[in-house]
């Protein structure tokens, strides 16, 4: 079996990148540290000129330039309750794309800080997954990602509680689908029940069939509210007539195909979910209907 397609040397290649990304922490903190002496002193110069410089900076130099400057607070984001730098978000979403992104479906290529402007929600549930492979390494890499989880269950709260309109997008699937491939480990939660032992508490975390359920319940409600069962029928509209299609008033061709995708991926993880569970499929009433009307 090849090198790159073998999951053991997979598993070890990415234990050794994660070893080699964290022999520099110690010595990034100490220049986090200079560095923070050294902008404090200067912080009313560099402010001013940097505030007239914003129109002159791109979208992401805008948005670094913010990052960079967000101040302490309990909202929850990783920046803000100083988990991680921004130089830490250009390493996770790295390993993110080399180790994590080729076995999954879930396909980010995006700026780290565009990802958290516009998806908070599937920002943080990369970079939680991402920070799984490197708990083993130190406490500071348990505490990073115990933060992160907290944040993510806060999202996750948010999102039942206190549900938006705007809030429904392609990208909040990504990021639940993100869940079900690689549940969070509830340290926290699991500690209080009086658990103990981290490989129990992985294990609980991970082979847990109720939590599948109810995040195929969130993945269903968002599909059906974005309306992602018709991709099949409006890219076949494109495919008969696609100058008829645009006039029609559906989305752009890009937006059908990058909505086909993600429909696809549903109906394969429902399935999956399906035949491990032995409950019924949600989403075969959709694939029989659609190979009826042969939109597959």
């Amino acid at each position: 079996m090849p090198h790159d397609s073998n999951p053991l040397q997979v598993l070890v290649a990415t234990l050794d990148e994660v070893e080699r990304l964290n022999r520099g922490d110690q010595a990034m903190e100490e220049e986090r540290d200079s560095d923070a002496r050294g902008s404090s002193m200067g912080a009313g110069i560099s402010g001013r000129e940097g505030e007239s410089n914003m129109q002159e900076m791109s979208e992401e130099e805008q948005l670094v330039y913010q990052a960079r400057r967000t101040p302490r607070s309990n909202r929850p984001d990783v920046l803000s309750r100083g988990l991680m730098t921004v130089e830490d978000l250009d390493l996770a979403f790295s390993f993110y794309r080399q180790r994590v992104q080729p076995w999954i479906p879930v396909i980010e290529e995006r700026n780290p800080l565009v990802v958290r402007a516009k998806s908070p929600f599937l920002f943080h549930a990369i970079l939680l997954v991402t920070d799984y492979y490197n708990t083993s390494t130190s406490p500071r890499a348990i505490e990073v990602y115990n933060g992160l989880t907290s944040i993510v269950n806060e999202w996750i709260a948010s999102l039942v509680f206190a549900g938006d309109h705007s809030v429904f997008t392609s990208d909040l699937v990504k990021g639940l689908l993100l869940l079900l491939y690689y549940k969070p480990v509830q340290i926290a939660f699991y500690q209080q029940r009086g658990i103990k032992s981290n490989s129990r508490i992985a294990h609980a975390s991970k082979v847990n069939a109720l939590a599948s359920i109810m995040i195929h319940s969130l993945l269903r409600t968002t599909a059906s509210f974005l309306n992602l069962q018709q991709a099949p029928t409006m890219l076949h509209m494109y495919f008969d007539n696609a100058e008829t299609a645009a006039k029609a008033g559906i989305p752009s061709y890009e937006d059908v195909i990058a909505d086909y995708r993600l429909w696809v991926s549903l109906i394969a993880v429902d399935n999956l979910g399906s035949l491990q569970s032995g409950r019924a499929s949600w989403a075969g009433m959709y694939i029989f209907s659609c190979l009826a009307m042969n939109r597959y």
